[in-house]
């Protein structure tokens, strides 16, 4: 997917390349599908004169809103897929993130730490199945930006965040991602928080997921920067919110934040927050 060359802001905190790559890639995504198996049924339809009132038929569907009757056997058949992505985001937090996009009606969705895309597939398969909206996956995929703010002496951290080859699962995720017929759904901003943070406006996000670098200063910096950047009644969530180093950041989010506690893990691997 080819990375966004610049980030100039709409009313609506929306990257203008953003949109004309997810314009772009939406033409793309129906050529594929005129082009898929469905080939030879359209050419038994068309034999029998029925082709283009068919055509009509679809292409309205293109523009009407999505009926929630089949939002289950979607969710459910979505999250089947889920784990094929590199990470550590369990079911259930998939299926929240799902319900709560699609309840919400969220557009504008930002997630901060992508790794390999198993929190993120879920966001932008929402917005796919509503039709409508964009989620940036900000992540600077560097062995140097994960390991920032713990130190030496975490050789634990070391281990992992120093070795593996996140070009490589950089580039299994947008490989995925466009397997799974989202491209017209997703920007990529491959920097690290502090510097994607400018190109949003504030009061501009829906949904916001906080899953980047978890020491404490990183932490911090993400909640107090990107909390005035998400809507009154918008919906953020924090992972690992157990975490020492991540305490002073779940303390401030809990001064602007109501805790959803039937959404939260009950040891707090991850929290859902409803900003007031």
């Amino acid at each position: 997917m080819k990375q966004p060359s610049s980030f100039l802001q709409t009313s609506f905190g929306i990257s203008l390349d953003a949109l004309k790559v997810h314009s772009q890639n939406r033409k793309h995504s129906l050529f594929r599908n005129l082009q898929s198996g469905k080939a030879k049924l359209l050419g038994k339809m068309f034999l029998k004169g029925i082709l283009l009132p068919s055509l009509f038929l679809q292409a309205a569907s293109l523009y009407s809103s999505p009926s929630l009757e089949n939002w289950e056997t979607y969710r459910n058949e979505m999250l089947k897929v889920q784990p094929d992505f590199p990470g550590w985001c369990p079911a259930k937090k998939a299926k929240d993130i799902m319900d709560v996009i699609v309840t919400n009606h969220s557009q504008v969705c930002v997630e901060l730490g992508v790794f390999g895309g198993s929190s993120f597939f879920p966001i932008a398969a929402a917005l796919a199945y509503t039709q409508q909206g964009i989620a940036y996956a900000i992540d600077p995929w560097s062995n140097d930006a994960c390991l920032e703010g713990y130190g030496e002496l975490d050789e634990k951290l070391n281990n992992y965040w120093g070795t593996v080859d996140l070009e490589k699962v950089m580039n299994k995720f947008t490989s995925k991602m466009h397997l799974n017929d989202l491209d017209s759904y997703y920007s990529i901003m491959r920097m690290s928080s502090k510097e994607a943070n400018p190109h949003f406006k504030d009061n501009s996000i829906d949904f916001l997921h906080i899953d980047g670098n978890h020491s404490k200063e990183s932490a911090l910096f993400d909640v107090k920067n990107w909390l005035p950047k998400v809507k009154t009644g918008g919906i953020v969530c924090f992972d690992d919110a157990w975490w020492d180093s991540t305490q002073p950041a779940i303390h401030l989010l809990l001064q602007e934040c109501d805790l959803i506690e039937d959404l939260s893990s009950s040891w707090k691997q991850y929290i859902f927050l409803k900003k007031r």
